[in-house]
């Protein structure tokens, strides 16, 4: 699934996530769209974020950051939960070879 069909499925999460109750649903898409394809690079592998709830977690921190003009400070805060979910995809991707 691309990122932004699953951008426009998770909206609304996101929305509820962040306290968002005015529409800004397409401005939110896009930090989701550009977080997706921040984390898909440094996991190495396409994620699908409306399944896995851990990679989902780490998506909308990464949105929260960026939201709030804070992206800069993501990797910092957040370097163990992206090594977890990049081991994670490597023994996945191991066990399907």
């Amino acid at each position: 699934m691309d990122h932004y069909t699953q951008a426009s499925e998770l909206v609304s999460e996101l929305k509820e996530n962040l306290r968002v109750g005015w529409d800004d649903d397409e401005n939110l898409k896009r930090y989701l769209v550009r977080s997706m394809s921040r984390l898909d690079d440094l996991i190495g592998l396409p994620v699908d974020y409306t399944t896995d709830e851990s990679a989902k977690d780490l998506l909308f921190n990464r949105v929260r950051y960026d939201y709030n003009a804070s992206a800069e400070y993501w990797l910092d805060n957040f370097r163990e939960d992206i090594l977890q979910l990049q081991f994670k995809y490597a023994v996945e991707a191991m066990r399907d070879d």
